[in-house]
């Protein structure tokens, strides 16, 4: 499974007719595959392209992936690495919002949070990715 199909399923559970399901069932479902494609981008270029920090910070659970953004950051003085931090724990804090706290309101606007950043989150992914391994073109 590619990690996109994630967003692919939020997004088609979007635009499903669902009768006999609330739209808060689905925001919430949603949420969650939001944070699982960026869980994934941010695991398979920290494994991939910074190991050691990788192997440090604990591996690819959600607050190993945080850590390793902050070792990063540190050993890079690179702010990106720590915004990548922050993004994925603020998005998986609404995650756990919306898998763990049924009795709070999950919101349209948790989603649509959820669903932005995410992107935006995998768009820092692919720039810190162009600056520290540009592609070499012959």
């Amino acid at each position: 499974m590619d990690r996109v199909d994630f967003r692919k399923v939020a997004d088609f559970l979007l635009s499903a007719n669902q009768n006999d399901i609330t739209m808060e069932a689905i925001h919430r479902s949603c949420s969650g595959r939001y944070y699982y494609e960026l869980f994934h981008a941010v695991k398979s270029f920290l494994s991939e392209k910074y190991p050691e920090e990788f192997k440090l910070s604990g591996g690819g659970t959600h607050e190993a992936l945080r850590t390793c953004c902050i070792l990063i950051s540190d050993k890079l003085n690179d702010d990106g690495f720590e915004k990548l931090e922050l993004k994925l724990k603020n998005i998986h804090n609404i995650r756990v919002k919306a898998d763990y706290f049924l009795e709070r309101k999950f919101t349209n606007g948790d989603l649509i949070t959820a669903k932005v950043e995410s992107e935006r989150a995998i768009q820092l992914v692919e720039a810190l990715y162009a600056k520290y391994f540009p592609s070499k073109t012959a």
